[in-house]
């Protein structure tokens, strides 16, 4: 670039040398004029003569200008151009380092992203587990809790025969699982089955473990007859439902 300026400028340069040089020559042909001898051919061949010099000059000066502009120029060039590969390449390894740590880091945020994922996925089991346990903690303190003491089945109430038989199918009741249909057992229809519910019979080993000594009350409850629940056999047959299922005999 610097050289291609340094053309450009230099025959600007000697060609107002050349203008004051040939000036100055004007100056002096005047005064020769007046001077000398007013011969036009003499005088021509005179200037003719001081062209030729003054042009072999110029020539001489004009290469020695181009000459030294171009051991100034041509370094200049060569460092630039030598400079401009190593600084693309700089900067190429800038932008190369600047894209890995950019990949790093968004790599990184997906390792925290699926970890949190994971230890939110684990946090939800946990919480469900301790809900679950909780639970089943409620349903062992209530086996476990005892029975008030009653009075005897014929002098409850149907709601004191009630509040109690509920107490009887909490105590009774097993960890978790499905609902069995007490429909399969002969002698339950859809309305004792539904009466059943209510109180909180909702699998055949509550009913199979039902104490003798409380089934007046339960038949109470119910609004049955001991008699009634001995005849259709479904006490019994929940306590051979519940062995099967248990994997009894």
């Amino acid at each position: 670039m610097s050289y291609v300026v340094g053309e450009i400028l230099l025959p600007i340069v000697l060609l107002s040398q050349l203008a004051a040089l040939i000036g100055w020559m004007s100056r002096g042909y005047v005064e020769r004029w007046h001077r000398g001898p007013r011969d036009p051919a003499a005088l021509l061949r005179q200037r003719l003569q001081e062209q030729i010099v003054l042009a072999a000059r110029l020539q001489e000066d004009l290469e020695r200008a181009r000459s030294q502009l171009r051991e100034r120029a041509v370094p200049a060039v060569e460092v630039s151009d030598d400079a401009l590969p190593e600084t693309l390449a700089r900067k190429q390894r800038m932008l190369e380092d600047l894209e890995g740590a950019l990949a790093s880091s968004r790599q990184a945020v997906e390792v925290r992203s699926e970890q949190l994922e994971r230890a939110r996925a684990q946090l939800q089991a946990l919480e469900r587990a301790l809900a679950s346990s909780q639970g089943r903690v409620r349903q062992l303190e209530d086996r476990i809790r005892p029975l008030p003491t009653r009075p005897p089945a014929d002098e409850m109430s149907l709601a004191e025969a009630r509040a109690y038989v509920e107490a009887l199918a909490v105590r009774a009741a097993g960890p978790g699982g499905a609902h069995d249909d007490l429909r399969q057992l002969r002698g339950i229809g859809p309305k004792l089955g539904d009466a059943l519910r209510e109180l909180g019979f909702t699998r055949f080993e509550q009913l199979a473990r039902l104490p003798d000594d409380d089934l007046e009350v339960v038949a109470k409850a119910l609004q049955l007859s001991v008699r009634r629940m001995e005849q259709d056999g479904w006490l019994l047959q929940a306590r051979e439902l519940s062995e099967t299922q248990d994997g009894g005999p």
